[in-house]
């Protein structure tokens, strides 16, 4: 009886751990789940009042890879960015877009998030620091390795 009773709520127990955090960000505060259960691990964002996936693929997206841990989660892709170019520039051709690796870290044991958005040439090699487009965020604030603070709830 104790090992029905035990594997019962072995299997029955939908997490193992859960962790949310609340990070600061560019355009708005983001709220983050991660959830370890017996089978899976996943990482959500609070959107609309509701739990979502959170590394999903847009329709600018090229590439798209999500590596989950044990205590955070990693979101690689490459996409658009910006508007089309008006001009030749950079390898680019007037009318198309620039494309960039977005590379974003959630750590869920130190409450953090570091954002990286890095230029690639058309042939989806990195441009060296000086050669390539200046990328900024809001207020002139650096896009690479940006990193902000969570807070656990």
């Amino acid at each position: 009886m104790f090992r029905f009773i035990f594997l019962f709520s072995l299997f029955s127990t939908s997490a193992w751990a859960e962790s949310v955090m609340k990070c600061d960000g560019f355009f708005a505060e983001n709220i983050y789940r991660h959830q370890n259960t017996f089978f899976s691990s996943e990482v959500e964002v609070r959107r609309d009042g509701k739990w979502t996936e959170w590394c999903m693929k847009d329709e600018d997206d090229i590439f798209l890879e999500l590596d989950i841990f044990e205590d955070g989660a990693v979101c690689k892709r490459i996409a658009t960015l910006g508007e089309p170019l008006k001009a030749d520039e950079y390898g680019y051709r007037k009318g198309d877009q620039f494309l960039a690796k977005y590379k974003t870290t959630l750590d869920f044991r130190f409450q953090t998030r570091v954002w990286d958005i890095q230029p690639v040439k058309p042939d989806l090699t990195e441009y060296e620091d000086e050669e390539g487009p200046n990328v900024e965020g809001p207020g002139g604030k650096s896009v690479r390795n940006a990193k902000f603070d969570c807070e656990k709830m």
